[in-house]
């Protein structure tokens, strides 16, 4: 099973995917990835107002993946 936490971040990634990388492909891409990745490093680990983990920039970040695919394709 999942942990919820997981879940939030597929969510999240999935939204800030989809309507950013309809905008420009890899724009959007990249504004994804950073703010994925800003979010576990400022947020989390810098300001401390949460815990950076790895797994949930992965969770985030899969979604970004597979709709970049299929807009490639």
């Amino acid at each position: 099973m999942i942990p919820q936490d997981k879940i939030k971040h597929l969510i999240v990634g999935l939204i800030l995917s989809v309507i950013f990388i309809n905008i420009h492909i890899w724009g959007g891409f990249i504004f994804v990835t950073l703010v994925l990745a800003g979010k576990e490093l400022i947020w989390d680990y810098a300001m401390d107002k949460g815990t950076p983990e790895w797994m949930d920039f992965v969770y985030g970040f899969v979604p970004a993946v597979l709709i970049l695919i299929t807009k490639l394709l």
